[in-house]
């Protein structure tokens, strides 16, 4: 199952969910920019200083779909996606369970600045 955007007659995108020959659209609440927003991620630990600066300086640029945001880890699950683009890496150095969660973001398809793989 996967999401991906149709469009219909008008020319408008909309969400469905596609599982083999059955395609159903998804509930019209659908956050889109959820769907289509870059997070840039920075790891990091009791640092203030750079963290901030280079998180203020990405969204003063004001790029359209592109947000930058201290990494927030919730849960840590194998095989699932971290939900950020990209993620800069300040600490995984000094405690291993960032290590091992920075490389499942990789391996589902996140850019990993300061690979967790040496």
């Amino acid at each position: 199952m996967f999401m991906w955007l149709r469009k219909n007659k008008f020319g408008k995108g909309y969400p469905t969910e596609h599982q083999g020959n059955l395609q159903r659209t998804t509930s019209q609440n659908f956050n889109y920019k959820l769907l289509f927003m870059k997070k840039i991620g920075i790891l990091h630990g009791k640092e203030r200083s750079f963290p901030e600066a280079f998180i203020a300086r990405i969204n003063s640029k004001n790029v359209r779909d592109v947000v930058a945001e201290s990494v927030k880890i919730d849960k840590a699950m194998q095989g699932m996606p971290s939900g950020y683009s990209v993620i800069i890496d300040r600490i995984s150095q000094d405690v291993p369970f960032y290590r091992t969660w920075l490389k499942n973001a990789a391996v589902t398809g996140t850019a990993v600045i300061n690979n967790p793989f040496w």
